[in-house]
């Protein structure tokens, strides 16, 4: 579903400066392939239980009693009623309805299980926007092929500015890191992350192993490759794609090049 989300988001945001793409996942072969590259590859899924929330936004202990932002009991009743009535009141049900908003935001950034796919694509499509400043978000989309192919050192770099900010961010309790990303060196994670990329897009990642000349993953349909790796360096042939995992990453303020700049 990641081609059809990201697709929805840039034409959202970008209006007639996005051009949308036919979506074809839905042709049977890529099913069965993509069905066939999960039932193989050595991976996890990663599943989260945040702390629970009552209406407000207020967290809820095991007996169903709601406390505020700083410990105190709270009477959910009183966020309803007027003069000892629980009345119905337009505008302020549509503020609750925005803070609570506010809230699962908050606690889904604090809550995500940041993968080696997720570093990996922040990492190179930040060097994509430090290489060609002059383009905006919907130029940069049109960026793919060899043509525009990066340095794996570059990359590398990059990551390793990442991953420190990463690791401090989860010990403020801000992000969660999958173990990769915790002890893996950048050359371990980009190796795992184009493996997970190869499985979960089977026919739209293509993988050529540094100087093997041997090809992992489609080569007749170039519609949906994330990221290809040859002796020329790293590339994109679907920048929508590699824009859809790096913003998982999104929104903690990370910096990225070899000074964290």
């Amino acid at each position: 579903e990641a081609k059809s989300l990201i697709e929805e988001h840039l034409q959202e945001t970008g209006k007639s400066k996005f051009i949308r793409t036919r979506n074809d996942f839905n042709r049977p072969m890529r099913i069965l392939n993509f069905w066939r590259n999960l039932q193989s590859m050595d991976s996890k899924i990663h599943m989260h239980f945040g702390e629970p929330l009552d209406l407000f936004g207020n967290q809820v202990d095991e007996n169903g009693i709601s406390y505020d932002a700083h410990g105190r009991k709270v009477d959910r009743k009183k966020y309803l009623e007027r003069d000892g009535q629980i009345v119905h009141h337009a505008q302020r049900d549509r503020e609750y309805t925005r803070e609570l908003g506010r809230k699962i935001i908050s606690v889904y950034r604090k809550d995500t299980v940041a993968l080696s796919t997720h570093a990996i694509a922040f990492a190179t499509f930040a060097t994509f926007q430090k290489k060609y400043p002059q383009y905006d978000l919907y130029r940069l989309m049109r960026l793919q092929g060899a043509e525009y192919a990066l340095p794996q050192s570059l990359i590398l770099d990059n990551l390793k500015s990442l991953l420190p900010q990463l690791r401090e961010l989860e010990k403020a309790g801000k992000v969660r890191l999958s173990q990769g990303l915790r002890e893996d060196s950048p050359e371990i994670i980009l190796e795992k992350a184009l493996e997970h990329f190869s499985s979960f897009h089977d026919g739209e990642t293509l993988i050529r192993l540094k100087g093997s000349g041997r090809i992992n993953g489609s080569s007749h349909d170039h519609a949906g490759k994330v990221i290809a790796q040859e002796d020329l360096g790293i590339y994109s042939l679907n920048m929508k794609l590699l824009y859809y995992y790096r913003n998982r990453l999104d929104h903690y303020s990370l910096k990225i090049g070899p000074q964290g700049v």
